[in-house]
């Protein structure tokens, strides 16, 4: 009790004063575990991080026992400290962190495996903004379509690279860019700015997105009708649920239900609305299909324009170069999204612009 009351003084006390760490400070593993819950409340010191990123790194793949977790939580917490980040980083230390999130792919035999998750956010959150080498564009590229977290550091990687568009059109069929079209299309932006995405890409999409979505739905009615079948036949051999009790008396009290975990229903993720119909039987409600198709194809072409409206914004054209380009999709149908991404990025030109259409006399 007396240590745990020292310590939150002595935490009270780094949070008033903030004290500038010593260059070395930490410099071995053994270092880091003397400071570990206190060093985010030192100001931030380039020197101190790059000693952090280069004890995970260099005891990655020892077997002397280190708790990598807690390393990288640390390197997160100091790093992003009144909005750091790595990019001041020098390039070794950058490269270093890099590896780190490569190694959490293809060596994570010392990684307890309920951490793995949470170790590659926490790298690939080190990751976002941050200029990679040619090769480790590659690697990107490579591996792309192995994991989501990676698919995301390409797809949203901060500067133009050859590299990526031309991985991105040799794929673009690909059904990962099914339901990310917008920012699959602003790589090809990146090196043609008339591109115009066609309709029957946005069909192709459509289509295989229904079809995701309604194995989804097949897959969620099977579960529950399984999970009907183990509680009608092993309903007493079951775990039963505790619910909050209301009385007062007790925290939780037993109740006859058994505790199956009830089906999730993943469906894709569009930009669209999705016309939902409730079914008898389930409480969830299934998009309604029907009116569903009616609605995208009667309105293709605005989807047409809305999709290269958010591709345009997710490119990294020249600020200029993009809001000379949304003016093209300007439309009444389009302008929550033009505004949307007017305001998200910034486009004060843009809004200008467009409130200029709006303040013109009507003839």
């Amino acid at each position: 009790m007396k240590k745990q009351i020292v310590t939150k003084v002595y935490k009270a006390i780094l949070t008033i004063i903030e004290p500038h760490p010593n260059e070395n400070l930490i410099v071995t593993y053994r270092d880091f575990l003397m400071v570990r819950d206190v060093i985010h409340l030192y100001k931030f010191n380039l020197t101190v991080l790059e000693s952090i990123i280069d004890i995970a790194y260099t005891h990655w793949n020892k077997d002397f026992r280190i708790n990598r977790l807690l390393l990288l939580r640390s390197i997160n917490r100091y790093a992003n400290k009144d909005g750091h980040g790595i990019s001041a980083l020098p390039v070794e230390s950058k490269r270093k962190v890099f590896q780190l999130f490569r190694m959490t792919f293809e060596e994570h035999k010392h990684l307890m495996p309920r951490q793995v998750d949470e170790i590659r956010r926490l790298c690939n959150r080190l990751l976002i903004n941050v200029t990679l080498t040619a090769e480790e564009e590659l690697w990107l590229c490579d591996n792309a379509m192995k994991s989501e977290i990676i698919l995301n550091r390409t797809l949203r990687y901060p500067s133009k690279s050859m590299i990526i568009s031309t991985w991105m059109r040799e794929n673009f069929r690909e059904s990962i860019f099914r339901n990310r079209r917008a920012e699959h299309l602003s790589w090809i932006i990146d090196e043609d700015a008339e591109f115009d995405i066609d309709n029957q890409t946005l069909i192709d999409d459509f289509e295989f997105l229904n079809t995701k979505d309604l194995s989804a739905i097949q897959e969620y009615k099977d579960e529950i009708v399984a999970n009907t079948i183990l509680e009608n036949e092993l309903d007493e051999f079951l775990p039963k649920l505790r619910l909050p009790s209301l009385d007062g008396d007790n925290e939780f009290i037993d109740t006859d239900i058994s505790d199956l975990s009830k089906p999730e229903l993943k469906l894709s993720s569009r930009f669209y609305n999705i016309p939902l119909e409730k079914v008898d039987g389930y409480l969830d409600a299934f998009p309604d299909f029907r009116q569903l198709g009616n609605n995208f194809y009667r309105n293709i072409s605005i989807t047409q324009k809305i999709t290269m409206i958010w591709a345009i914004a997710y490119s990294r054209a020249d600020t200029k170069v993009k809001e000379l380009l949304l003016r093209k999709y300007f439309h009444d149908d389009t302008l929550f999204s033009m505004l949307k991404v007017a305001k998200k990025f910034k486009f004060l030109n843009l809004l200008e612009w467009m409130l200029k259409q709006y303040s013109k006399p009507v003839t």
